[in-house]
Parts: C-alpha cells; sequence; structure tokens
C-alpha cells in the first residue's frame, strides 16, 4: 500500500510537471516557504482533479480561477461533491488554504514557525485545527517502541502532521485521476460501439432493400 501511495505521488508530480521529489522536499522547507508551496501544489492538483472529473479538458483556464475555499463553489467543494474527496479531506484542504492566506496577508509570519502561529490562537481554534490536521491513522502513533497519543503527535509535529495528511489526499488524487481517465475511455469506447451497432444495423437494412 505504501509503495503504491508512493507511486501515485510520483504520477501527479509528473501530470503537475514538477521535479520528482518536489513534494517531499517540502519538509526541508521554512514554515512559510513550505505552506505556500504546499498550498499552491494543491491548487494545481485540485483544477487538475476537477478536470479529469468532469471531461472537459476545454475548461482547465476557467477552473483554475476558482476559489480554492470557497465553501458554496470553491474547487474543494467542487471536488467533494463529485466524490473525489471525503469530508475530511475537505475539512484539512481548506484549512491549509485558510493558513495560507494567514501567512500571505500578514508578512510578519515570514519568519514565525506554523507551531508559533497555533500558540498565538485560542485553546478552541487550535483544537480545530489540530483535528483537521490530524493523518488518517487508527490508534496511537508507535515511534521507538513508545505510543504517542495521536493528538499530542499532531500538536508537537504540527509540519510532519499537515505533510502527512495532504500525502495521503495527494495520493488519493492522483488515483482519482487516473479513475476518471478510464473511466471517461471506457465511455468514449461504449458510445463508439452503440455507433458501430447502429450503423451496422442501417447497413443490413439497406443491403435489404436493394435485394
Amino acid at each position: 500500500m505504501e509503495h503504491q501511495m508512493s507511486q501515485s505521488i510520483e504520477g501527479m508530480e509528473r501530470h503537475l510537471k514538477l521535479r520528482q521529489g518536489f513534494f517531499k522536499d517540502l519538509l526541508a522547507d521554512d514554515d512559510w516557504s513550505f505552506v505556500i508551496k504546499l498550498s499552491s501544489l494543491f491548487e494545481a492538483a485540485c483544477t487538475q482533479a476537477l478536470v479529469k472529473r468532469l471531461g472537459k479538458p476545454e475548461l482547465e483556464e476557467e477552473l483554475g480561477w476558482l476559489d480554492m475555499a470557497n465553501h458554496r463553489f470553491g474547487k474543494v467543494r467542487l471536488l467533494e461533491s463529485l466524490g473525489a474527496i471525503t469530508k475530511g479531506q475537505y475539512d484539512t484542504l481548506t484549512e491549509l488554504a485558510t493558513l495560507r492566506n494567514t501567512f500571505v496577508h500578514q508578512v510578519g509570519h515570514v519568519n514565525s514557525t506554523i507551531s508559533e502561529y497555533l500558540q498565538s490562537l485560542s485553546i478552541q481554534r487550535r483544537n480545530e485545527i489540530i483535528k483537521k490536521f490530524t493523518p488518517p491513522v487508527q490508534g496511537d502513533i508507535v515511534i521507538g517502541g513508545h505510543k504517542i497519543e495521536i493528538k499530542t503527535f499532531v500538536n508537537d509535529n504540527i509540519k510532519l502532521a499537515i505533510w502527512l495528511a495532504c500525502y495521503d489526499i495527494l495520493a488519493c488524487l492522483h488515483l482519482d485521476f487516473t479513475y476518471s481517465e478510464l473511466e471517461h475511455i471506457t465511455n468514449s469506447y461504449q458510445r463508439i460501439n452503440e455507433h458501430l451497432k447502429s450503423l451496422s444495423v442501417s447497413f443490413k437494412s439497406n443491403i435489404g432493400k436493394i435485394k
């Protein structure tokens, strides 16, 4: 399963014309760059996911101009409505968009970390963010034989937690790409076969009239 997900990430990088390892290397960036690059990556990935789901490559530019996280008609909302992502993945991506806007529009965050930003928030808001960036794992995290409660892990390793949660979503989006492409190809073949059958019936009918 891990190998399949890794291949999906590499496939997404190729599809978006990014160098191999781009996503992995985001962890080495400072937190400000990490948030901006990760958000940009998902802006592009979500646009492509919509194009694939709708089977409308001619709408790529228009879909690209949609807001990322508008709760009524943003890219993430449309993807959830189309069944390309889950409600939990929707929450993660909308929270990432919110974090990105905060970091972009408040220049003082350029030298701060995500952890420092979380500490400046109310406990309630901090817990909301931690919940939305919690990776989809079952039970506690085990590191070096020690069990760590998932909430504690996310709070203490928020950047890594965001990366892990987004790793899962990016892999799922690429799998959805593949499924959507195969579905559209299958539908095209079905339409061609139906057209050929119709032509065959018409041809036989005309031959009968000639006789």
